[in-house]
């Protein structure tokens, strides 16, 4: 996350013509402007700017005067907040791709050397977001004697993240997503459904899923998705909720993927999918119900570098990225609803149809062993008879 301020003295002499607040007559910031006027905060959903106002009035201008990238668009536009200490002009500006383009802000995609928990990436890539915030002169004359003011901002976001601390105890819906500076982490979806056709949530019963029940999980985004893809490189399981577990089990990592796994798309749309088995962990075996947790490293790759971040499965060659199961302690946590697997206990491992017909089998047999019982007493009883009349 970064942020750049720039203001362009020019020559100038005070003439106020306009009426100036009386927050900002009060006010300490009533002075020529300086390079810490402006507050950048680089959020997950919004780039928010907090520019003082009364700097503004002192070198003879209005807060109609301030414009974002020359744009008049009213989502461009600042709001004035003279209830605050000191009086402030406040920018929001939408990270979403339309947004972004509105508001003309540059957009850039530079490639850095992977560090810190991403050290064991050669190459990671990063969106930088920026633009101005300048005044407007209406002064119709070859001169002016009023300063230039011009405010430039820029965010830096990382397009590697971490999807942690996602609890599936077999089922799930959206996952809620916690605030984190600097990341897309809020763009990001992970969704659970029923069938193969991803338009069916998944509803899990407080009793858990059956073993083996296909789960379809896609992890989607919903910002900047004109410009990029939704890129999985492993997810695994394990029964504690931190990716720092010792012990683990892997649904698939590279080219590496389990038997009851199977990829769907990856890195080549705004969404990644892939399907599982409901399974449990056998030391949950004395439980009635089995949690688990599902880690997935997850990044945003720009559509036309995708290939080159998914992993070679041809044995052609090396693949371009290395497997990191560190936790970033600045990372944000993405969770699902708990995601619960029945473990059936002795005497209940079988379906309704199958003990139905074994308890038909059961009477019948009872009901041959009572007639041929029968059968035999009746033949017993007659052959004395048999014998007296002969």
């Amino acid at each position: 996350m970064k942020c750049l301020v720039f203001i362009c003295p020019v020559l100038f002499m005070m003439t106020r013509a306009q009426t100036v607040p009386p927050e900002c007559r009060r006010s300490p910031t009533f002075r020529s402007p300086e390079t810490t006027d402006i507050m950048v905060s680089c959020g997950t959903e919004f780039i928010e700017l907090t520019i003082l106002l009364c700097p503004l009035y002192y070198d003879d201008y209005n807060e109609s005067m301030l414009m974002l990238n020359n744009q008049s668009r009213p989502e461009c536009t600042g709001t004035t907040d003279l209830s605050a200490t000191p009086p402030v002009i406040r920018y929001t500006l939408s990270i979403s791709d339309e947004s972004v383009q509105a508001c003309d802000n540059n957009i850039q995609i530079i490639d850095r050397i992977g560090t810190g928990a991403f050290s064991d990436f050669s190459n990671i890539q990063y969106v930088t977001i920026s633009g101005m915030v300048a005044t407007f002169d209406p002064t119709a004359s070859l001169i002016t004697y009023k300063p230039t003011m011009t405010y430039l901002y820029s965010c830096t976001y990382p397009l590697e993240y971490f999807l942690n601390n996602t609890q599936l105890v077999v089922a799930g819906s959206e996952l809620a997503i916690n605030q984190n500076n600097g990341s897309f982490l809020s763009s990001l979806k992970f969704n659970l459904y029923k069938n193969e056709f991803y338009n069916e949530s998944l509803i899990i019963p407080k009793t858990g899923l059956p073993l083996k029940t296909p789960i379809y999980a896609e992890v989607s985004a919903s910002s900047l998705t004109d410009r990029f893809n939704v890129l999985l490189s492993w997810c695994k399981a394990t029964v504690e909720p931190y990716t720092a577990a010792t012990e683990g089990y892997n649904l698939f990592v590279g080219c590496e993927v389990e038997p009851h796994t199977t990829l769907g798309q990856n890195g080549v749309s705004d969404k990644a999918r892939f399907v599982f088995q409901a399974f449990r962990f056998v030391q949950h075996k004395n439980r009635t119900v089995s949690e688990f947790y599902l880690h997935c490293y997850s990044s945003l790759c720009e559509k036309d570098e995708c290939a080159s971040k998914l992993p070679n499965c041809t044995g052609g060659g090396p693949t371009n990225r290395k497997r990191r199961e560190a936790t970033d302690s600045n990372g944000a946590t993405i969770t699902s609803p708990a995601i619960i697997v029945s473990t059936p206990a002795f005497g209940e491992a079988y379906s309704r149809p199958l003990v139905a017909v074994i308890v038909c089998l059961s009477i019948l047999a009872l009901l041959t062993v009572v007639m041929g019982a029968c059968f035999i007493w009746t033949v017993r009883r007659k052959a004395p008879l048999l014998k007296h009349t002969k």
